[in-house]
């Protein structure tokens, strides 16, 4: 299952007690569809949707819930600039996600970026919106 790290690789070794994937792989990489139709294709290096927008990953932190990435100059905002996405799963094991900055001018500027509410993602917390829910796309 994804972010399952049983694979038959696992090093076993001191100091690797969790159960989630290993430092260097996102943990929310994959195919997701958003409850706005639209569809994103996550990979450790980019995030790119449906409506032809990409974001290109200069780094993330699973354990912090974040990724820190470079708009693509063809985006039709904000191109060049810098985002950054937070996401949490909710009690029912259901992912969402918040664009907390999507202009930033730096990379410093995003990762400085304080991370969204996520109490109640389905109600608010995201710039005084919802986050934006994701499910596994097939």
């Amino acid at each position: 299952s994804a972010g399952d790290d049983d694979s038959a690789g696992d090093d076993d070794s001191a100091g690797d007690d969790d159960d989630s994937a290993a430092t260097w792989e996102l943990a929310i990489a994959g195919t997701w569809l958003d409850n706005y139709g639209t569809t994103h294709t996550i990979t450790d290096t980019l995030w790119s949707d449906s409506n032809g927008s990409s974001f290109h990953i200069s780094q993330f932190d699973n354990k912090g819930g974040y990724i820190i990435a470079q708009n693509d100059p063809t985006n039709d905002f904000f191109g060049d600039l810098w985002s950054r996405f937070d996401w949490t799963w909710d009690t029912a094991n259901a992912l969402w996600y918040c664009q907390t900055c999507f202009n930033c001018v730096y990379e410093s500027t995003a990762l400085g970026t304080p991370g969204a509410e996520a109490a109640d993602p389905a109600n608010g917390g995201c710039g005084g919106y919802p986050w934006t829910s994701m499910t596994p796309s097939s």
